[in-house]
């Protein structure tokens, strides 16, 4: 088994880091005209889905009354969480498909998140009031870029020969 180089070990690491960085910055920018309301991060949305599913645990209901999308998001959210403990250990390891599932998941989930929650909340308010007040913020889009970068990185030969250089 071949083993990423330490220099691009490192890289990854930082990468997968500044990948869950990305969770403090906005992920949902509101457009012009409701440009009063504050941008969400995915910090934000997942410790208002947390606190919403334990405050309703709380009053007696239980996963047999949550719908489908509450679930599937829990899960989701764990199934990041995993991926992304796995892509540091196996990157900082240097294992070479290290970070791929860390980097699917991200773009699973980004494109996901953008097409059920973005779109569907900008259809709903265009075809109802004819303006479009959601769109994506940068969180949304680094999250899965660095992802990839550091699934990249792993992958990048551990020596490289230049057109200049002359075996001998």
């Amino acid at each position: 088994m071949k083993k990423a180089n330490p220099t691009f070990r490192v890289l990854a690491v930082v990468l997968i880091l500044a990948s869950l960085g990305t969770l403090f910055l906005p992920w949902i920018s509101p457009g012009r005209d409701f440009a009063f309301l504050e941008s969400l991060s995915g910090y934000d949305m997942g410790k208002m889905f947390w606190d919403v599913t334990a405050d309703w645990m709380k009053s007696g209901n239980g996963l047999s009354k949550s719908t489908t999308a509450d679930i599937l998001t829990g899960v989701v959210m764990v199934l990041l969480a995993l991926t992304a403990v796995l892509g540091l250990v196996l990157a900082a390891r240097g294992l070479r498909w290290g970070a791929i599932p860390y980097a699917s998941a991200c773009l699973v989930f980004s494109v996901l998140f953008f097409f059920y929650f973005l779109r569907t909340f900008n259809n709903v308010f265009l075809r109802s009031y004819g303006f479009s007040p959601y769109t994506a913020g940068i969180g949304l889009i680094l999250f899965p870029m660095l992802a990839i970068a550091a699934a990249l990185c792993l992958l990048l030969p551990k020596q490289t020969t230049l057109p200049g250089d002359v075996l001998t």
